[in-house]
């Protein structure tokens, strides 16, 4: 087994990301966009155009009294920064300036005045911790407002260029296959440790190093290292009763995390519990294909596809052509998906016997939850839901979401406890301040996009700490579910 070292001096290759790949690989070309806006885009939307809420108003309000007044006084507080185009532009500009920059001055992990801003207000919001003590209080706070487990990702980010652009230091440290890789299982298995029965580890195959990168971008098959290197994750977390994420990148090398991905799966999930999950990036127009492609692979083949279902996260680096051209037609791709895993009805199967599966939905688009747990009951009800599915956000994102999630499936079970129980999770990063800030810096344009949506969040989140306010004031006991 591995040996436990300090989580501030981990290898800073363990799980890093990559923000920026130049490259000349062109990926597969889709023949699915017409075929999304026909019988299924149908289906999906006559089946529920317009579900109910997930919850009323008066039912929001019970949800956010499940979280502590600290998260909402931030949450306030970054909602009021992100709404200003006089505050975030200039404040977004600093913080890319922080992630980019190589003085000690302008790193947060050596400035103390720097962090003291940058770690309650920024990275309390959507970080789980720099050291272990800290990320289990975090992770136990988060089961103690219900929630069912954890994704936990190491948050660590670097810059990866094409082999022909590499520095010299990056050409040296290509030629440590080793040593990165064995950085990169050491960094996983530490945040396994950290992990409970049911958790989820989540994670980036670009992590594994520089060559690790440069054999994707080369369509080539994982080394002999890579493929030990796997073996090891896989059979720690299936011991530890967990699952593992692999998270999808940048199309550049996506072709072979997907490919790679599905050898994983193909050795780990043959058993009535599947340890390896596949993201699947909605805002993609070739990610009904995919799906199709990988589920009929695992029927031929006798395996269990498990699928994280995203809108996606790289619009910035993906080409421009590969993605649906507006934000309602990558709506209706994610909808339609989810409404047809669901009622097992995907074109292509047999619905009487169709393949076995499991769907992770990611997401913090309240229409689109709305349309699942519409579904959900209503396949519930007739005695149809063969597929149960899984609800997840990113910590700090749509928390108040994620809590009507947890009453609205409280409510589900409470009424009949044979009901399945449709888990609800939170996906959590760690690191150094320094070590997660182009992770932060995603998430605050990540809100920043979502503007009509956190004015009515800040909305109720002002009534409810208005309330506590009253509360306190008259002496009343707290809210509790």
């Amino acid at each position: 087994m591995h040996s436990r070292t300090s989580l501030r001096c981990l290898p800073i290759l363990a799980n890093f990301d990559v923000i920026s790949i130049r490259s000349g690989l062109r990926g597969t070309k889709t023949v699915y966009q017409h075929r999304l806006n026909t019988t299924s885009a149908r289906s999906v939307s006559d089946a529920s155009s317009s579900p109910p809420p997930l919850t009323s108003p008066s039912d929001q309000r019970s949800a956010l009294a499940r979280l502590p007044t600290t998260g909402i006084v931030r949450s306030l507080i970054l909602g009021s920064f992100l709404a200003s185009p006089l505050l975030f532009n200039p404040g977004l500009a600093f913080l890319q300036r922080i992630t980019r920059s190589k003085s000690l001055l302008l790193n947060p992990d050596r400035n103390w005045l720097l962090r003291a801003v940058i770690k309650p207000l920024i990275y309390d919001q959507f970080c789980a911790g720099t050291h272990e003590a800290e990320i289990r209080k975090r992770v136990a706070a988060i089961r103690d407002l219900g929630f069912s487990g954890v994704l936990l990702a190491y948050g660590k980010e670097i810059q990866i260029y094409e082999k022909n652009n590499t520095s010299a230091e990056q050409v040296v440290a290509a030629s440590k296959h080793d040593e990165e890789l064995e950085l990169w299982k050491k960094g996983n298995l530490q945040t396994l440790d950290m992990l409970e029965e049911n958790d989820v580890l989540a994670m980036k195959f670009s992590g594994a190093g520089i060559f690790t990168v440069d054999a994707m971008l080369k369509n080539e098959p994982p080394s002999t290292q890579m493929l030990d290197t796997l073996d090891a994750i896989a059979q720690a977390a299936a011991r530890k009763k967990c699952r593992i994420i692999v998270d999808s990148e940048q199309q550049s090398i996506q072709k072979s995390i997907d490919r790679w991905t599905i050898d994983w799966m193909r050795k780990y999930n043959r058993g009535d519990r599947p340890v390896i999950i596949n993201t699947l990036q909605a805002y993609l127009k070739e990610s009904r294909d995919k799906l199709t492609y990988q589920l009929g692979l695992a029927e031929k083949e006798g395996w269990t596809l498990a699928i994280k279902l995203v809108r996606g996260a790289y619009m910035s680096n993906d080409r421009r052509e590969l993605i649906h051209d507006t934000k309602p037609e990558t709506d209706q791709s994610y909808n339609s998906i989810v409404h047809d895993v669901l009622t097992q009805s995907l074109p292509g199967f047999d619905r009487q016997k169709f393949p076995k599966m499991t769907i992770f939905l990611a997401g913090h688009n309240q229409q689109s939850v709305d349309k699942a747990t519409s579904l959900v009951e209503k396949l519930d009800r007739d005695g149809k839901l063969n597929i149960v599915p899984e609800f997840g956000q990113l910590q700090g994102m749509a928390d108040d979401l994620g809590c009507r999630l947890l009453n609205w499936n409280e409510n589900r079970v409470s009424s009949n406890e044979l009901r399945p129980h449709c888990k609800v999770y939170k996906y959590m990063t760690w690191g150094s301040t320094q070590e997660c800030m182009e992770y932060l810096v995603r998430r605050a344009v990540e809100n920043r996009g979502a503007a009509d949506r956190m004015k009515d969040d800040m909305a109720a989140m002002y009534s409810e700490l208005k309330t506590r306010m009253v509360d306190a004031l008259m002496g009343r006991k707290a809210r509790t579910n």
